[in-house]
């Protein structure tokens, strides 16, 4: 009775899950893989294209059953199904991820730990348990190879993946002036955005046109001397600026002229430096960097040429990523980097090594800047208070590094503002220009986790520029301005040049209107190492090494 009663049920479930016909083939368990990959789609988390994911389920269909041929197949699926979701993802090529681990040796373990919790996507995670407990309930019943199957005729009608497309317009017409206010923003154009579809011949245009940019700076130095001090702050962009809320700092409302369309050009440091360095003349490709460039290009050898003595100081030892020689040898600071005795250590950096309080070096130059006895001197300084993985010492020192931004970035707005008060009572002149090297990411996007810069997007080029005129001689100052038009380093020679042209130590007016009336325009262009970004109509494009260029995803 018992056998029977068995019998029976079998004969049910089977009667109930009907039989898969032995002359259909199915993706089996690969439907997991492209039904989680058109959800995420759909969660436009991703991009699809179409004829390599159908081809890759025609290679899944193909069944070996030649012993070993059988396994090395599996594998080589597994392989190509990561391969192929890499490809559909908006992360950057794993050429430049593998390019760029070799830095990861450097990282202290508490920042590696970091960083893999920023890859971790919970909404990404439900979607696979939704998918994976939907696909297990109703397998018996729903051949979910049709399923896939269908999905790719939607797709393939639907959808059409990438956007290879560059739409450019006319270029401005051209003036002969720079209003450069925020209610009348014409300004010198740069033409070398032409009327042109090709992406590659916009790059080429853009970059033949600027070798031909370069600041004259005057033949000698005739007016009253000044002091140049360039603060060169890493990881700090108007981006970041509003996320982590201190854009209002007071800091920002001293500076006598703002750019808030400033272009770093780059997205890493050393290459930011090199750019500030050489900012005499006009943006190069990634390549030309690290090429010698005219005398003239150098901006600290044009300053030295006019009198001045150069100095060098930054907040930490400079070893990473041989920080140090790229200073010294590609951008020609030749000075002795100044001793950090006596300085109060703030931060450990990503890499374990300490950081030292900006104030308490700034203001150890200040003190022996007022006991030499040179007529003028240039400071290049660097911070890197505000890298990520930085974990500051005392009662924040348990916060992550995007946590920790804000009070680290308060810390060292306040720092720079009491040292321009000390500036202002030492009773020298003095013109400091705070300039980022790059912003810091702090909340990425669909191709990069926060904190990675591999691709140069608008969110971390976009930098905010400051210049403060300082002098006891200035008895007048026309109003603060606002720079809209896109700007690069270029301007900052120039501007040097004008103030050692025009003097307002002089004649004791800091006419902003005539400093400011002939600075370069520079439309936004970025690269790294194998990556280029171009903005055009407020619209960033971009190339990943030899790819074709696409729209910059979720803009």
């Amino acid at each position: 009775m018992k056998e029977q009663i068995e019998r029976q049920m079998t004969l049910n479930i089977e009667h109930v899950i009907p039989k898969k016909p032995k002359y259909i083939i199915g993706l089996g368990l690969w439907n997991l893989y492209f039904i989680f990959k058109f959800i995420l789609f759909y969660l436009e988390i991703i991009d699809f294209h179409v004829i390599e994911n159908m081809a890759f389920a025609s290679f899944l269909i193909i069944s070996i059953n030649f012993m070993w041929l059988s396994k090395l197949k599996q594998i080589i699926n597994i392989v190509l199904g990561f391969l192929l979701l890499h490809h559909d993802s908006w992360l950057p090529p794993i050429s430049r991820l593998i390019s760029s681990s070799n830095m990861l040796k450097d990282f202290s373990f508490t920042y590696l730990i970091e960083l893999l919790g920023r890859f971790v996507n919970f909404q990404i995670i439900a979607v696979m348990l939704i998918t994976v407990v939907v696909f297990i309930i109703f397998k018996p019943w729903i051949r979910f190879t049709s399923v896939t199957i269908v999905g790719f005729i939607y797709m393939s009608i639907f959808h059409q993946s990438g956007d290879s497309t560059l739409s450019v317009s006319p270029p401005l017409v051209q003036s002969n002036t720079v209003d450069t206010r925020d209610s009348l923003s014409t300004a010198i154009t740069d033409t070398s955005f032409k009327t042109n579809n090709k992406p590659k011949d916009i790059i080429t245009d853009f970059y033949n046109q600027q070798s031909s940019k370069v600041t004259h700076f005057p033949s000698t130095f005739d007016s009253e001397s000044f002091d140049v001090v360039m603060l060169n702050i890493c990881s700090l962009a108007w981006s970041d600026m509003k996320e982590s809320g201190v854009n209002n700092h007071p800091l920002f409302d001293r500076f006598d002229i703002m750019f808030n369309q400033f272009s770093s050009a780059t997205s890493y440091s050393g290459p930011a430096a090199i750019r500030l360095l050489k900012a005499s003349c006009g943006q190069t490709s990634h390549t030309g960097l690290y090429e010698t460039a005219p005398k003239q290009c150098y901006l600290f050898d044009n300053l030295k040429r006019l009198g001045f003595d150069t100095n060098f100081a930054m907040n930490h030892n400079g070893h990473f990523d041989n920080f140090l020689d790229v200073i010294k040898k590609s951008g020609r600071v030749n000075s002795n980097l100044q001793s950090l005795d006596g300085v109060k250590v703030s931060q450990h950096s990503f890499d374990g090594t300490p950081i030292y309080s900006d104030g308490g070096v700034l203001n150890k130059w200040l003190k022996e800047r007022k006991r030499n006895n040179s007529l003028r001197t240039a400071l290049y300084y660097n911070s890197i208070s505000l890298h990520d993985g930085n974990k500051v010492l005392g009662k924040t020192s348990s916060k992550n590094s995007i946590r920790s931004y804000k009070p680290r970035a308060n810390a060292l707005f306040d720092d720079i503002s009491k040292f321009l008060d000390n500036l202002e009572r030492s009773g020298r002149n003095f013109v400091v220009v705070l300039v980022p090297e790059h912003g810091a990411s702090l909340t990425g996007d669909k191709m990069q986790i926060a904190g990675m810069r591999e691709i140069p997007s608008p969110a971390i080029v976009n930098i905010p520029v400051g210049i403060k005129f300082i002098g006891k001689s200035i008895h007048s100052r026309t109003p603060k301005i606002t720079i809209s038009e896109p700007s690069s380093y270029l301007s900052i020679s120039q501007l040097l040049s004008n103030t050692i042209t025009k003097g307002p130590y002089v004649n004791g007016v800091l006419d902003l209107d005539s400093l400011t009336v002939d600075l370069p325009r520079t439309n936004m262009v970025a690269e790294n190492s194998g990556t280029i970004m171009l903005l055009k109509n407020n619209k960033p494009y971009i190339k990943l090494d030899d790819d074709e260029w696409m729209l910059y995803p979720g803009h």
